[in-house]
């Protein structure tokens, strides 16, 4: 998005792209072939959008631009995601309410909000909202029109930022324009990127993504003060 590409949708293409190539993606793609697998191993998943409130202001309501999964295991309701970022889950959640779900580095757990839910995560500074879903289930041409809006629209984070964000259970590491972030049990570091050539460094060795010769990542990133 960042380099005005639309991301495509198609299993074939999301296997390629993120499997293949390693370049990555975000949760409209690494969602989607996380439900493919899991279809494939027989599980009943069924794809969910959600309203994102992480850094939004309180009260606001955004539109539906995340996306995960509920997954049936042995009759209960669980809930997966691997695509929201330096703040997204580490396993599959139950679905119950008021329940903590403690892991390195940050917890979680889910309320009630009327007929939604709402996914809550503290990482040591105190409980806030991640994002509220429901349980409708998104067919893929709403799931489609959350990609496009979100890979397209001039306000969209994913167009004016470069990020690549990796959860570990004991380390999660954020590199955001022109800093590289690692939050650890023992602390935070930050490390300044000031180059094109930087990233593309810190992209392969702290995340496994390799960036082909024809992307050029805007200059603008890297200027002091971005980030």
């Amino acid at each position: 998005m960042l380099v005005g590409r639309l991301p495509s949708l198609d299993p074939a293409d999301l296997e390629d792209k993120l499997v293949r190539r390693r370049r990555g993606g975000y949760c409209y793609e690494q969602n989607l072939l996380l439900l493919g697998a899991l279809e494939a191993l027989g599980f009943t998943v069924r794809p969910l959008l959600a309203r994102v409130r992480f850094r939004r202001p309180p009260g606001a309501v955004m539109p539906r631009t995340h996306l995960l999964l509920l997954v049936e295991i042995e009759g209960r309701p669980f809930i997966a995601d691997v695509g929201f970022g330096g703040l997204g889950l580490l396993e599959p959640l139950p679905l119950e309410a008021d329940r903590v779900f403690a892991f390195p580095l940050v917890s979680f757990r889910l309320l009630r909000e009327g007929d939604a839910w709402v996914l809550q995560g503290d990482d040591g500074t105190g409980w806030g909202d991640l994002h509220t879903f429901n349980l409708d289930r998104q067919e893929l041409a709403d799931i489609e029109m959350s990609n496009f809006y979100t890979a397209t629209h001039p306000g969209s984070p994913f167009r004016r930022a470069l990020t690549a964000q990796r959860v570990r259970r004991q380390e999660r590491t954020i590199l955001r324009d022109n800093t590289l972030l690692r939050l650890r049990p023992d602390g935070r570091t930050e490390h300044p990127i000031a180059t094109e050539a930087e990233a593309r460094a810190a992209l392969a060795d702290h995340f496994g993504l390799i960036l082909p010769d024809d992307v050029r990542l805007p200059e603008r990133l890297f200027a002091v003060g971005v980030g």
